[in-house]
């Protein structure tokens, strides 16, 4: 009898511990500064990219961008996923819930970013009245690899840089905060990766402020991302960015000179002019957790 109560007490003290040990993993919480969360979250998104940069290299070749770009937006969504939970959000909390209204916010993204860079085409087209021809030379796999490749990875910058990050930003140090930290970090990456700083400032850094003004008013992730994805393709189609997306090419007689600094400062007033309105033109509405 002695030794089955010892067993059975054996039984249960591992048990207990069991329990103990899984309520403490579980309750194992984020750094409670919010700071020390952000880099966390960063570090994360950091190695999710590093990923993407030795695919993208591998498979450059193979015009499979679009592949390492996918995995990049997997991973970047999975994170938020992650950190929202820590939170006690869902993704409800950027927007993609319900899909139908993910879907219609989308789409009136297109339109909008769409719409910006037909007012970058006209600012260049007065300024620098470049000639301009259609591009005839297409490449079907090249442009189905290259929309993809857009899409994907506006989806992974928007995730790491208007989603988790911008929500737990703006809670902890305010509005204006998350609008100017998000969109400095944005620009900052884009020049590491090669762009002259003037064309970073006039263009991504003024970009940026829009894409977060545009989540920040509705809390959609979709509504950004459209507005982001259709940018990109924009850029290209009309001849903005010559790549084999592009049906227009602008061609421009030497060296534009001030009217190239100029045309730089229209857009950037431009898209300042849009944040502006978008920032201080419309009633801001609240969303709750």
């Amino acid at each position: 009898m002695l030794k089955i109560t010892f067993i059975h007490q054996a039984v249960m003290n591992q048990r207990e511990s069991r329990r103990i040990s899984g309520e403490c993993l579980k309750a194992r919480p984020l750094p409670a500064r919010p700071i020390m969360r952000l880099a966390l979250f960063g570090s994360f998104i950091a190695c999710t990219v590093i990923l993407y940069l030795l695919l993208l290299s591998l498979l450059r070749g193979f015009q499979l961008s679009s592949v390492a770009a996918f995995v990049l937006a997997a991973g970047c969504l999975g994170w938020n996923v992650v950190f929202l939970r820590t939170e006690k959000l869902t993704l409800a909390a950027l927007g993609i819930f319900p899909f139908q209204d993910a879907f219609r916010k989308f789409g009136a993204g297109l339109a909008w970013g769409m719409a910006v860079i037909a007012g970058w085409l006209i600012i260049i087209v007065v300024l620098l009245s470049p000639g301009i021809k259609l591009h005839s030379a297409l490449e079907p796999r090249a442009i189905v690899n290259l929309v993809l490749f857009y899409l994907f990875n506006s989806g992974a910058e928007e995730f790491a840089y208007r989603g988790y990050a911008f929500l737990l930003i703006r809670k902890s140090y305010g509005r204006w905060t998350a609008l100017a930290g998000t969109s400095v970090v944005f620009t900052l990456l884009h020049v590491q990766g090669g762009m002259a700083w003037v064309n970073a400032l006039a263009g991504v850094f003024t970009s940026a402020l829009i894409l977060a003004v545009l989540f920040d008013r509705w809390q959609s992730l979709p509504l950004a991302l459209g507005f982001h994805f259709a940018m990109n393709i924009a850029q290209d189609l009309l001849g903005v960015r010559q790549t084999p997306l592009s049906l227009l090419t602008l061609n421009y007689d030497g060296d534009p000179g001030p009217l190239g600094t100029a045309t730089l400062l229209s857009v950037a007033l431009f898209n300042l002019a849009i944040f502006a309105l978008l920032a201080f033109g419309f009633r801001r509405r609240s969303f709750s957790n």
